[in-house]
């Protein structure tokens, strides 16, 4: 039992370090614009940090329904974290679409506004993926809260970018790596979720930089973007 209230405060404090990451990031130009004056923002890019906030405190929500054992009410609100991960997949992609058109880049991913969107695209892939997993294996609790903690890694990019540009692949390493680091320093035997999940992000997310740079990546994109 001990070694059960010792994992779960270890999800509680990864969906703390997201909501974090996602609050620092996105303070300047969304939560606290006022403060800053910061520009105006599109009806779209206001939808979008609804949405994706919504996310952050379902997710961390269900890890605490978990963890004060209300195991039946985190069922019940799976649905609805069903539609609001069909909200964040359609709404992303076309913030991030629409951002391209008018000639954003995100920061950190170089000069370019459709090779930018390949990151963002890319990691809302993985997104619907382990959502869509962690709902088949739902039944299975270690597996499910470790593809639904990779699910938000995967949208985590966008946020550490407006922190620190630089440091993105090595913040969203931290972030993939501290799973399977902590339940093997903790005796547990390494989840295939984090073996394979882990992996893919992490190809998906460094390879989405290369793929970005190229033609067919420009064609498309360019395509996607009238």
């Amino acid at each position: 039992m001990q070694s059960d209230r010792t994992g779960s405060r270890f999800f509680v404090l990864m969906a703390a370090a997201a909501a974090i990451t996602v609050f620092a990031g996105f303070a300047r130009s969304y939560y606290l614009k006022t403060a800053f004056n910061s520009p105006s923002l599109p009806t779209l890019v206001h939808l979008h940090g609804v949405v994706f906030t919504a996310w952050i405190v379902f997710f961390i929500s269900q890890i605490l329904l978990v963890t004060t054992g209300r195991v039946r009410i985190h069922r019940t609100m799976g649905i609805l974290g069903i539609a609001l991960a069909l909200l964040m997949l359609a709404i992303g992609s076309a913030t991030a679409l629409e951002g391209a058109k008018r000639g954003f880049v995100p920061a950190g991913t170089g000069s370019d506004p459709l090779g930018g969107i390949a990151i963002v695209m890319s990691g809302l892939l993985l997104f619907a993926i382990f959502v869509a997993a962690g709902f088949v294996f739902r039944r299975q609790p270690d597996i499910h809260k470790r593809l639904m903690l990779l699910a938000t890694i995967n949208l985590m990019p966008p946020a550490i970018s407006r922190i620190w540009p630089a440091g993105i692949p090595l913040v969203f390493l931290l972030f993939v790596i501290a799973g399977p680091i902590y339940d093997r320093v903790s005796g547990r035997r390494l989840s295939s979720a984090y073996l394979w999940g882990g992996l893919v992000s992490l190809i998906v997310f460094i390879g989405s930089v290369p793929v970005g740079a190229t033609n067919a990546w420009h064609s498309f994109a360019a395509w996607l973007t009238r």
